[in-house]
């Protein structure tokens, strides 16, 4: 009986020593391209466009923020897939050509009837990247989650795109949504991600707590159920102050003395 409690202790300190180890930020600097492109003459057109696009400047941003940069890189590749994903053992957010393709054939199907502006492909791989990105920084900064990671994960790209007047990619997202809208009998209800219609009322929701007179159309022409609308202000102003705690800390001064100020 002793020998087993003491193999059980000896288990356990190995357990927590191996736990203690994976804990805390691991971020590993800026020696390295932040967006690489991987040749495909497939796909050139979409790599030219996002090169021409703003989507440059949206990365830059997220790097500079930090008081020492994250490290992550966005790698544009082919992947068999229409997919974005977070691959923490390269330190990459992946968005697949795939998904650009997709963007691209369903442009116009894409539109929401009464929406307050037309689809934009380009806004829709930003607002893609910064979701993943939202689980890179989960990650590399070790950063506590009680709820669904893919909410909060939406819920960063909402506020960082709100607070920067970027409405085209938060209309682009939402639209993304409307078009992929499954019902619960088709969606894998074990899926870790929330069923798209959710996330399209979702998106509607922070954005419309977060700029209720930009947004106020949503409302009227009933894509966003006043009932729902009632609590956005209150939601977006809670994870925006969620998200401003949890990173403070990590931020450049001039960021997060602005941070603090809203906090």
């Amino acid at each position: 009986m002793r020998w087993g409690i003491c193999i059980i202790a000896v288990l356990a300190l190995l357990l927590f020593s191996a736990c203690a180890q994976q804990t805390g930020p691991k971020y590993r600097g800026t020696d390295f391209d932040l967006v690489i492109y991987e040749p495909s003459e497939e796909f050139q057109d979409h790599i030219d466009m996002l090169q021409a696009s703003n989507f440059i400047d949206v990365v830059e941003f997220i790097d500079e923020s930090f008081a020492e940069s994250p490290g992550i890189v966005v790698r544009f590749q082919t992947c068999g897939a229409v997919n974005a994903q977070w691959r923490p053992s390269s330190y990459e957010v992946a968005i697949c050509y795939e998904l650009l393709d997709y963007l691209d054939n369903n442009e116009a199907e894409l539109n929401m009837e009464d929406a307050p502006e037309d689809f934009d492909k380009e806004a829709a791989v930003t607002f893609f990247y910064l979701h993943e990105v939202a689980h890179a920084l989960i990650d590399v900064y070790d950063l506590p989650v009680t709820g669904r990671e893919e909410d909060v994960a939406d819920q960063f790209a909402v506020i960082l795109l709100a607070n920067h007047e970027a409405d085209d990619a938060l209309v682009a997202s939402a639209m993304f949504f409307y078009d992929r809208m499954e019902t619960v009998e088709n969606f894998p209800i074990w899926s870790k991600h929330p069923l798209d219609e959710q996330r399209l009322y979702n998106l509607l929701c922070w954005a419309y707590g977060q700029n209720p007179d930009r947004y106020q159309d949503v409302v009227t022409n009933g894509h966003l159920p006043q009932s729902r609308a009632d609590r956005c202000g209150q939601e977006s102003a809670q994870a925006a102050r969620s998200w401003g705690r949890l990173l403070v800390e990590f931020l450049n001064e001039e960021k997060a003395a602005e941070i603090r100020k809203k906090i």
